[in-house]
């Protein structure tokens, strides 16, 4: 029995770090639209986005290739949704949809989306 234990104890090591290790690990920009999210949608969504879709959208079900309908919709309000136009500011676009299209941290981020919320954050 120690010896199977010993085994998947080395195996698990030369595996490399895990999802979960590798999430805790998300630039800030997750870690933003995580609070962002938590602030302004969480209510509505659902905790970490787990939403039945009877009474709002199921954010897990948008489209991780439509970026731009998310920013517009949060932008502009969509059905009982209010508009956030007026509340937010360039970077949580960034920050909310790194949340959202990480699936709340379940999937990795894609690549570019931290460096472009760090260039809005430095004025570039």
């Amino acid at each position: 029995m120690r010896a199977h234990a010993a085994i998947a104890l080395a195996l698990a090591l030369m595996a490399g770090p895990t999802f979960a290790e590798e999430q805790a690990e998300f630039p800030r920009v997750f870690h933003a639209g995580e609070t962002a999210y938590k602030n302004l949608c969480a209510h509505c969504h659902g905790l970490e986005m787990v939403n039945s879709g009877v009474s709002s959208y199921d954010l897990r079900q948008w489209p991780k290739d439509d970026r731009e309908g998310f920013e517009d919709s949060v932008r502009n309000g969509m059905g009982d949704m209010p508009a956030w136009a007026d509340v937010l500011f360039p970077e949580e676009y960034v920050a909310l949809w790194a949340y959202v299209v990480t699936r709340a941290g379940q999937e990795p981020l894609p690549e570019g989306l931290a460096e472009e919320f760090d260039a809005i954050l430095n004025g570039g």
